[in-house]
Order: structure tokens, then C-alpha cells, then sequence
């Protein structure tokens, strides 16, 4: 299995076991514990907006099949202390009064693996459209598969590879327009833009590009793209995160194309400067699908590969 996706799906695991692992312990301990018969020998009481209630209790016991101990004993009532009880001894220790005190632990568990299982189908609904996308471009001839560290044929062959690399030089490309953040969440304050760059090679480890991932300021996101000898070549730059929208830049600020949401979430329709779509993109799972349309000028071809692999950077 994928790597990237075992942690996912080991978190989906632990948010689906862990809220059942309490009352598992309990119905396991009032089904199949010890019985016993206990004596509540003390009571410490707390506080509360009512009055006060039981907070722990202590007793002594004596199993069935003759073994004796001590210690705290769950599940009194208020009004026990002091009482010879019938008990069970299991998973969950000493437990009296069984299901007359255990079942609202059933009962508020039950929510929280029902809401995951929601999100997770909620989720899948949302994408559906990127994923149907990515489908049908698999189905035709040119198709690409993109993730965050290489990019494939889909027959599992290598058409490039991306890694982080020092800036090649050569002038950097800065255009006026860059919009402020509107849909910026709350939770992130980087003032400081940050700046990533990688490069991405070919199958022979040639270089074909490299990408400047402008990021972190209170300003959209954009992308430089380099030629391996660090000139400028165009700019991805963010207009709108929801819906996606950008423009495709050369470095005299021409508008060379744009890329909106065709469908859905998880879709991109990618246009040159009259409008024509010449490239597809569909979200599948954590990668794009990417399909260019072959009789597509090189340099959109490139602009449209470059688009993909930034919204691994863009993904705020």
C-alpha cells in the first residue's frame, strides 16, 4: 500500500476504534466479569451545581469462587454507601450496578463513529466530480499522473521526477496585481512570504524546469517557472481560491491562459489566451490526473504541468 496513505487511514482507524474501547471494556466486564459481592465501605463526595455527588468509592469483595480484595469499586449510586452489592470484576475493574450505570457510555460513543463515517462519506461526495474527471482523462492517450514528488504515466512509468533545489539565478520575475488574501483562514498568521523552489527533471534526470512557489505572505499564492537556466519563463498566479481561479502570466505581464473549476471541487479546465480549453485536470485521491491536449504550443503544455504540481503548494 502507498505510504502516503497509511497515515490517513491509520488515523481513520484510531477516530473509528478508540471511542469503543471504553465501552467495550465495560460491556466485556458486565457479560463475562468475576462475580462478586462487595461491601462499600467508603464514599469521597464532590461538589456540584446540585449539591454533591459521589466521586469515588471504596470497598472490600469477595468473588464467587472465593478470592478477596479491595479497593475502589465504580458505579455506586449516591445513596449505597454503606451497601452489600452484587458486582462484577473485569476489564473495567470493579464494577457495580452494571447497565443501570454503564449504558450512557454506549449511548454517547455511538455519535462519534457515525460522524466520522459521515465526514468520510461527505467527503467522498464532494470529490466525486474530480475523481470521475481523473477517470476519463486515464481512459484517453497522454495522461499524466502528478503528486507531490513525481510525475508518472499511468502505467507506472517515470515522466519526470521533482526534488528540492537552490534557485538556478537569473532574474527574478515579480509582475504587479497580486492579489490580497480574502479567503485567508484564520488560523494562519505567516506575514513573511516563503519561498520554495524545486526543480523537476526529466526521466534521465535532466532538468526541464524549475519552480519558484511563492507562498505565506497575507498575498495569493503564485508559482515562477524557470528554464534550467534560471530565465523566466511565465508566472501561475492565484486570483481565487474558492472557486479556484488563475492566470497564466508571461513575463511581461501578457496573459498567456487561465484555469477555473470546470465541475467540481477536485477539477481544473485550463484555457489559452482566446479561451480554448487545451487541458484537463482531475483530482484523485491525493494526486491530479493531468491530460494536455497534444497540438497545445509547449510552453501552455509546461504552464499547465506547473499549475498542477503547485496546488501542492497552494493549498491554502
Amino acid at each position: 500500500m502507498n505510504r502516503r496513505r497509511l497515515i490517513p487511514l491509520g488515523l481513520l482507524v484510531v477516530l473509528l476504534v478508540a471511542p469503543m474501547v471504553w465501552p467495550a471494556a465495560l460491556a466485556c466486564t458486565f457479560v463475562f466479569g468475576d462475580k462478586a459481592t462487595a461491601t462499600v465501605t467508603a464514599c469521597e463526595r464532590g461538589p456540584t451545581r446540585t449539591g454533591s455527588e459521589i466521586k469515588s468509592c471504596r470497598g472490600t469483595w469477595r468473588t464467587d469462587g472465593g478470592e478477596r480484595g479491595a479497593g475502589e469499586i465504580y458505579g455506586v449510586l449516591a445513596h449505597q454507601e454503606g451497601d452489600t452489592l452484587r458486582i462484577r470484576i473485569g476489564l473495567a475493574g470493579p464494577y457495580a450496578n452494571g447497565w443501570a450505570r454503564g449504558w450512557p457510555f454506549l449511548i454517547w460513543t455511538v455519535p462519534g463513529p457515525l460522524g466520522v463515517l459521515g465526514f468520510v462519506r461527505f467527503r467522498r461526495a464532494i470529490l466525486r466530480r474530480g475523481r470521475g474527471l481523473a477517470a476519463s482523462l486515464l481512459a484517453e492517450p497522454g495522461a499524466l499522473v502528478v503528486s507531490r514528488d513525481a510525475v508518472r504515466r499511468p502505467g507506472g512509468s517515470a515522466y519526470a521526477s521533482l526534488r528540492a533545489a537552490e534557485h538556478p539565478g537569473g532574474p527574478r520575475l515579480d509582475l504587479p496585481g497580486r492579489r490580497p488574501q480574502v479567503h485567508r483562514p484564520p488560523w494562519d498568521d505567516r506575514d513573511a512570504p516563503e519561498v520554495h523552489v524545486e526543480a523537476v527533471a526529466d526521466a534521465a534526470g535532466r532538468p526541464l524546469m524549475f519552480l519558484e512557489h511563492r507562498t505565506g505572505s497575507r498575498f495569493e499564492p503564485e508559482t515562477a517557472v524557470l528554464a534550467p537556466s534560471g530565465v523566466p519563463l511565465l508566472l501561475v498566479r492565484r486570483e481565487s481560491p474558492h472557486p479556484l481561479a488563475y492566470r497564466l502570466l508571461d513575463p511581461s505581464g501578457a496573459e498567456l491562459g487561465s484555469a477555473r473549476t470546470a465541475s467540481g471541487i477536485g477539477t481544473l479546465a485550463v484555457r489559452d489566451a482566446a479561451g480554448n480549453r487545451f487541458a484537463s485536470a482531475g483530482l484523485r485521491g491525493r494526486d491530479w490526473v493531468l491530460r494536455a491536449d497534444e497540438t497545445a504550443p509547449e510552453p501552455l503544455r509546461d504552464a499547465a504541468l506547473a499549475l498542477v504540481l503547485a496546488q501542492f503548494h497552494h493549498d491554502n
